[in-house]
């Protein structure tokens, strides 16, 4: 997209949709790394196990999702 273009599309959004459309981009990428970070460990813990501090970052990263969940 050319830098002119680009003008003329924010033009063309409000700037309330952008800022919801940025801030909406930024959850999804948080929640996509929060869900491969529980990925990885799961798949650790089947293969290795997990060290006591790593069994506790799982623990808590998966409350969150199931609140975040529940809240929708």
């Amino acid at each position: 997209i050319c830098l002119l273009s680009a003008r003329f599309l924010v033009t063309l959004v409000p700037e309330d949709a952008l800022r919801k459309e940025f801030i909406d981009i930024i959850l999804f990428l948080a929640k996509q790394n929060q869900d491969d970070v529980i990925q990885q460990l799961l798949k650790k813990a089947h293969e290795h196990g997990l060290s006591e501090i790593e069994r506790h970052h799982l623990q808590n990263l998966l409350k969150e999702r199931h609140r975040m969940t529940n809240e929708k």
